[in-house]
């Protein structure tokens, strides 16, 4: 989360990035969020897909803990 409030200030303050896109005299801030909105969409994805990749390994080990447990269970049921 930090580094997205680290990065909407590099992108407000980047008064290049405004003149590359037109805007010599004015910088408005609603260009800036649109513009570092475009430039997250891709690193957003990308940080979307590793959390994904993370909840499923967790979600694996856990189905398999669950099945182990229920199959011990079972067994001590009928010792």
């Amino acid at each position: 989360m930090f580094y997205i409030f680290a990065l909407f200030s590099v992108f407000i303050n980047n008064r290049s990035l405004y003149r590359d896109f037109g805007f010599h005299k004015e910088f408005p801030i609603i260009i800036g969020f649109i513009l570092f909105s475009d430039a997250l969409a891709p690193m957003d994805t990308v940080v979307k897909l590793l959390m994904n990749i993370l909840s499923r390994k967790f979600e694996f080990e856990a189905g398999k803990r669950s099945y182990s447990s229920r199959v011990t269970a079972y067994a001590l049921t009928y010792l």
